[in-house]
């Protein structure tokens, strides 16, 4: 959930203002505020309703619209909002895409983007690093963090190996870079030591007890480490969720320094190659959003892991709950050798729902190795469509009056129904319909007016009906030319249709509660009728469907039905 605070600035009291935000750059749904007044130097908070964050950074803006407001400063707020990323293996960031990693101090001079200090101003590939300080010397007296993604290590992976460029140019013997890890929720511990056999270019010195990298390297280097998670340090508890994560650690003392830092490029996490093993990388439509009823075609990116060329590989999404499409993913010409990557379109396109969904993407390749890598989920938000009208709720409005303990519902009904307008644009003309056969006829009238967006209103139908007897459908439907998403066009309610007021009062026919109620063992139902003559009992369940039925003869004025509520299930009932 977002919520904003909102504070009058001015003198004069602010009896409405308009909200809006962005998330990475896509703007959301606009909040009008206009619940109470805001005197000067109170505030308000507004919820904004929910939004969905990507995995690792993401920038917020948050900004006010007031009719007069001459000082636009202080209109608008700006907040990064961290979500921790969990990854499958294998996994390599080069920094140009997603920004997954996160700085953790306040003061942190770790940037991520392009290097351009004195000696460390080329990134190893191809634009973006993460550095200390992009374009200038560090800070003395620091110890800086830069976090990893969390690496999920399912039960199949023995081993790994962490593979990464730096650059360092530091205080030698003073300052310098290391890395800790830490295995699920547990203590942060160095990684290795200097001349540890299982990393290669791994730590130049020891510093004051710390094993670190300092002095300079002369130029982009690659290390390496590798894990056994059998043995050793690195064995994990098999829980099934087990995780492995990394955060680079940059110290200075207290001595002035004159050098550029610490830089890191192209880090990977990778498995050993197995023969098969194929997965997706990227989901490169759609993006974070998406209007409501657009048509969406989602493209993928595969890659080969595995030793053997693939040239036809299955492929799969999944919008929330909903069924599974599958494709056959035909590489064009001869395939996709080992580490290539191919981008496939599904053919099956979807319609935006009228909510945020989570899009799923994946592989089926038999025998895959390593299953791990091959699906990615994905946050999509909704925003309204331009042409979108709907049904929130329908009703009816008409006379009634009490005989005994009954209430009896007078003819003719009018209808009533709750439309709104979920799009941008504002609605001034469309049908508007009803039945009350289950939509096998319509009572069709137009409603006119503005109608901007997010409005509602209600429509009273100048048609009316005769209730019919027993359980039926009231739906109500709305008919907006080019409207955007049907799901919402139309509404159903169940309704009881019972005998007229004439009718009871003439002819005095009265049908009890049952007792006792709610219904248990041995459920009694008295009812009333005028003359001896033979009554037909139905049961029905909350669908309308019919439970039991029978015929019986009945003597002028009381009767008694009796049923075993035992053979019934849990629910509600009508009779």
């Amino acid at each position: 959930p977002l919520v904003t605070r909102v504070r009058n600035y001015g003198s004069d009291p602010i009896t409405t203002v308009d909200i809006n935000y962005t998330l990475n750059g896509v703007l959301g749904t606009p909040v009008t505020y206009n619940s109470a007044t805001i005197y000067s130097h109170d505030s308000v908070d507004v919820a904004m309703g929910n939004i969905s964050l990507n995995d690792g950074m993401n920038h917020l803006t948050a900004f006010t619209t007031l009719t007069g407001d001459t000082n636009y400063y202080n209109d608008t707020l700006y907040f990064d909002v961290f979500r921790e990323a969990v990854v499958n293996l294998a996994y390599c960031d080069d920094f140009e895409g997603s920004d997954l990693w996160m700085p953790d101090t306040l003061m942190n001079q770790w940037e991520r983007g392009v290097p351009s200090m004195i000696n460390i101003n080329t990134a190893h590939s191809p634009n973006n690093v993460w550095a200390i300080d992009l374009d200038s010397t560090y800070n003395n007296s620091v110890s800086q963090y830069l976090y990893t993604p969390k690496f999920i290590i399912v039960s199949s992976i023995d081993t790994a190996t962490l593979d990464f460029y730096q650059y360092y140019e530091t205080e030698a013997a003073s300052d310098g870079g290391y890395i800790q890890y830490r295995i699920n929720e547990g203590f942060w511990a160095s990684l290795g030591y200097l001349g540890d056999t299982r990393g290669s270019n791994w730590y130049t010195d020891n510093v004051g007890g710390t094993y670190m990298w300092t002095g300079n390297s002369n130029g982009w280097v690659n290390s390496t480490y590798g894990f056994d998670f059998t043995a050793g340090e690195f064995l994990l508890p098999n829980s099934g969720n087990d995780t492995i994560q990394f955060r680079f650690v940059f110290y200075a003392d207290g001595s002035l320094n004159n050098y550029d830092g610490w830089a890191i490029d192209d880090v990977c996490l990778s498995l050993p190659i197995e023969p098969i093993d194929a997965g997706v990388v990227a989901i490169n439509t759609p993006g974070s959003s998406v209007q409501v009823g657009e048509v969406v075609t989602v493209s993928i990116d595969v890659k080969n892991y595995g030793s053997i060329t693939q040239t036809s590989i299955p492929v799969w999404y999944q919008i929330g709950t909903d069924g599974i499409v599958t494709e056959t993913f035909n590489v064009p010409g001869s395939g996709l050798a080992l580490g290539a990557t191919a981008t496939y379109v599904f053919t099956t396109t979807f319609v935006a729902p009228g909510a945020d969904f989570q899009l799923c993407v994946g592989t089926d390749l038999s025998n895959d190795a390593y299953p791990q890598n091959d699906d990615m989920c994905t946050s999509v938000s909704v925003t309204p469509a331009n042409i979108d009208g709907g049904v929130i709720s329908t009703g009816i409005s008409q006379d009634y009056v009490i005989v005994g303990d009954t209430t009896i519902i007078t003819n003719p009904i009018t209808v009533l129904a709750e439309i709104k307008n979920f799009g941008i644009s504002t609605l001034t003309s469309f049908d508007v319909e009803y039945s009350k056969d289950g939509g096998l006829s319509w009572t069709t009238e137009t409603w006119t007016g503005s109608m901007a967006t997010n409005e509602v209103d209600t429509f009273q139908f100048a048609t009316t009906y005769n209730s019919p007897l027993g359980n039926y459908s009231l739906c109500i439907r709305t008919l907006v030319p080019n409207d955007a998403l049907a799901t919402n066009d139309q509404l159903c309610d169940a309704y009881v249709g019972i005998v007229s007021v004439e009718d009871a009062i003439e002819n005095a026919f009265e049908v009890s509660q049952n007792e006792p109620n709610p219904a248990f063992g041995n459920v009694r139902i008295d009812y009333i009728v005028p003359t001896d003559g033979d009554i037909v009992f139905e049961l029905r369940n909350a669908l309308g469907q019919m439970v039991y039925s029978t015929e019986r003869a009945s003597h002028v004025g009381g009767n008694t039905i009796e049923i075993d509520a035992k053979d019934l299930a849990d629910g509600v009932y009508y009779y």
